[in-house]
């Protein structure tokens, strides 16, 4: 019929979608299940209220989390603690090159044994890291 839902979170489908790339987040990491949640983010579904709170959980974890790791990378960084953020935070060895004097293929080539890689890819972590943090 025609009856108002009045539990749902209409039109957060852009909303969503910004959040969950500034965040750096994969659509399984949202709280709830991934196919759940591409169809709030694609429109094709609206977000119940339970579900919103759960999605904003995840994301405010995300943001604390990112804030938490940047410690990590306030003394000399391992290598095992860079391979654990990079992949945490789903950043990409071009990513890391990216503004950098190092080439892709020297962050590749380097990754465990150069200090100065280990040095740029620090800053770039924290690079993102602050932008997650401060999404």
């Amino acid at each position: 019929g025609d009856r108002t839902i009045l539990d749902v979170v209409p039109e957060v489908d852009d909303v969503l979608a910004r959040c969950r790339d500034s965040l750096r987040l994969h659509q399984s990491e949202c709280g709830i299940g991934a196919v759940t949640y591409h169809d709030f983010e694609t429109g094709s579904a609206n977000v119940s209220l339970h579900r919103a709170e759960r999605i904003l959980t995840a994301f405010e974890r995300r943001r604390e989390r990112a804030d938490e790791d940047r410690g990590a990378l306030d003394a000399t960084p391992t290598w095992e603690t860079l391979s654990e953020l990079r992949s945490r935070y789903h950043v990409s060895q071009s990513e890391l090159a990216e503004g950098t004097t190092l080439s892709q293929q020297q962050v590749s080539r380097e990754w465990g044994e150069s200090d100065e890689v280990r040095r740029t890819v620090a800053a770039r972590l924290r690079e993102v890291l602050t932008d997650v943090a401060e999404t």
